[in-house]
Protein backbone atom coordinates (compact mmCIF):
# COMPACT_ATOMS: atom_id res chain seq x y z
CA UNK A 1 0.00 0.00 0.00
CA UNK A 2 1.17 3.34 -0.83
CA UNK A 3 0.62 6.44 1.50
CA UNK A 4 -2.57 8.30 0.40
CA UNK A 5 -4.07 4.16 -0.54
CA UNK A 6 -6.58 4.51 2.04
CA UNK A 7 -7.97 7.87 1.83
CA UNK A 8 -7.94 6.83 -2.01
CA UNK A 9 -10.10 4.05 -1.75
CA UNK A 10 -12.52 6.19 1.05
CA UNK A 11 -12.71 9.05 -1.91
CA UNK A 12 -13.86 6.33 -4.25
CA UNK A 13 -16.47 4.92 -1.24
CA UNK A 14 -17.34 8.22 -0.68
CA UNK A 15 -18.03 8.81 -4.62
CA UNK A 16 -20.41 5.96 -4.61
CA UNK A 17 -23.10 6.76 -2.23
CA UNK A 18 -23.38 9.80 -4.97
CA UNK A 19 -23.56 7.40 -7.60
CA UNK A 20 -19.78 8.08 -8.73
CA UNK A 21 -17.87 5.43 -7.79
CA UNK A 22 -16.42 4.56 -11.21
CA UNK A 23 -15.83 7.77 -12.05
CA UNK A 24 -13.99 8.87 -8.82
CA UNK A 25 -12.09 5.10 -9.28
CA UNK A 26 -10.93 6.13 -13.19
CA UNK A 27 -9.89 9.86 -12.07
CA UNK A 28 -7.89 8.69 -9.40
CA UNK A 29 -5.84 6.51 -11.81
CA UNK A 30 -6.00 9.13 -14.36
CA UNK A 31 -4.31 11.71 -12.15
CA UNK A 32 -2.36 9.00 -9.62
CA UNK A 33 1.35 10.90 -10.27
CA UNK A 34 -0.27 14.16 -9.12
CA UNK A 35 -2.01 12.88 -5.91
CA UNK A 36 0.51 10.59 -5.18
CA UNK A 37 3.36 12.52 -3.79
CA UNK A 38 0.88 15.03 -2.35
CA UNK A 39 1.45 15.82 1.12
CA UNK A 40 -1.68 16.30 1.91
CA UNK A 41 -4.16 14.54 -0.54
CA UNK A 42 -7.73 15.81 1.10
CA UNK A 43 -7.65 19.21 -1.18
CA UNK A 44 -6.85 17.45 -4.42
CA UNK A 45 -9.68 14.78 -3.71
CA UNK A 46 -12.60 17.52 -2.72
CA UNK A 47 -11.87 18.72 -6.16
CA UNK A 48 -12.06 15.24 -7.73
CA UNK A 49 -15.68 15.53 -6.30
CA UNK A 50 -16.34 18.66 -7.78
CA UNK A 51 -15.04 18.41 -10.99
CA UNK A 52 -17.30 14.40 -11.20
CA UNK A 53 -20.26 17.02 -9.93
CA UNK A 54 -20.41 15.47 -6.13
CA UNK A 55 -22.37 17.75 -3.42
CA UNK A 56 -18.95 18.05 -1.76
CA UNK A 57 -20.24 18.96 1.28
CA UNK A 58 -21.58 15.77 1.92
CA UNK A 59 -18.82 14.25 -0.01
CA UNK A 60 -16.44 15.41 3.37
CA UNK A 61 -18.65 14.05 5.57
CA UNK A 62 -19.28 10.41 3.53
CA UNK A 63 -14.78 10.45 3.72
CA UNK A 64 -14.81 10.61 7.43
CA UNK A 65 -18.23 8.30 8.46
CA UNK A 66 -18.51 4.83 9.75
CA UNK A 67 -20.22 3.46 6.66
CA UNK A 68 -17.69 4.20 4.53
CA UNK A 69 -14.45 3.07 6.73
CA UNK A 70 -16.60 -0.18 7.20
CA UNK A 71 -16.74 -1.15 3.83
CA UNK A 72 -12.88 -0.34 3.06
CA UNK A 73 -11.70 -2.20 6.00
CA UNK A 74 -14.24 -4.75 4.59
CA UNK A 75 -12.57 -5.08 1.38
CA UNK A 76 -8.75 -4.96 2.75
CA UNK A 77 -9.75 -8.00 4.87
CA UNK A 78 -11.60 -9.86 1.99
CA UNK A 79 -8.65 -9.15 -0.58
CA UNK A 80 -5.97 -10.19 2.21
CA UNK A 81 -8.07 -13.56 2.32
CA UNK A 82 -7.42 -14.04 -1.22
CA UNK A 83 -4.32 -13.43 -1.45
CA UNK A 84 -4.27 -9.69 -3.46
CA UNK A 85 -1.39 -7.94 -2.23
CA UNK A 86 -1.64 -5.30 -5.03
CA UNK A 87 -3.83 -3.54 -7.25
CA UNK A 88 -4.63 -4.16 -9.63
CA UNK A 89 -4.71 -8.16 -9.11
CA UNK A 90 -6.68 -10.03 -11.61
CA UNK A 91 -7.53 -13.42 -11.18
CA UNK A 92 -8.93 -15.95 -14.82
CA UNK A 93 -10.25 -19.27 -13.12
CA UNK A 94 -9.34 -18.42 -9.41
CA UNK A 95 -5.75 -17.90 -10.09
CA UNK A 96 -4.04 -14.65 -9.62
CA UNK A 97 -2.15 -13.39 -12.64
CA UNK A 98 1.64 -12.22 -11.80
CA UNK A 99 2.14 -8.57 -11.35
CA UNK A 100 4.58 -8.95 -14.41
CA UNK A 101 1.99 -10.69 -16.95
CA UNK A 102 -0.44 -7.72 -16.07
CA UNK A 103 0.23 -6.45 -20.12
CA UNK A 104 -2.44 -7.03 -22.81
CA UNK A 105 -0.41 -9.99 -24.61
CA UNK A 106 -0.09 -12.04 -21.46
CA UNK A 107 -3.45 -10.92 -20.43
CA UNK A 108 -5.27 -12.11 -23.70
CA UNK A 109 -2.74 -15.27 -23.93
CA UNK A 110 -3.86 -16.46 -20.00
CA UNK A 111 -7.92 -15.39 -21.32
CA UNK A 112 -7.26 -17.94 -24.62
CA UNK A 113 -6.01 -20.33 -22.93
CA UNK A 114 -8.95 -20.56 -19.72
CA UNK A 115 -10.99 -20.64 -22.59
CA UNK A 116 -9.51 -23.33 -24.02
CA UNK A 117 -9.15 -25.68 -20.55
CA UNK A 118 -5.46 -25.22 -21.08
CA UNK A 119 -2.84 -23.57 -18.47
CA UNK A 120 -0.99 -20.40 -19.10
CA UNK A 121 2.39 -19.47 -18.05
CA UNK A 122 0.61 -16.31 -17.60
CA UNK A 123 -1.47 -17.49 -14.65
CA UNK A 124 1.28 -20.34 -13.36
Amino acid sequence: MHQHALQAAMASEAADLQGRFWQMHDLLYREQATWSSAPDVRPLFDSYAGVLGLNIERFKRDMESQPVKDRVASDHRRAASLGVRTTPSIFINNRAVPPKNLNPADLRTAIEAAINGKSSPATD
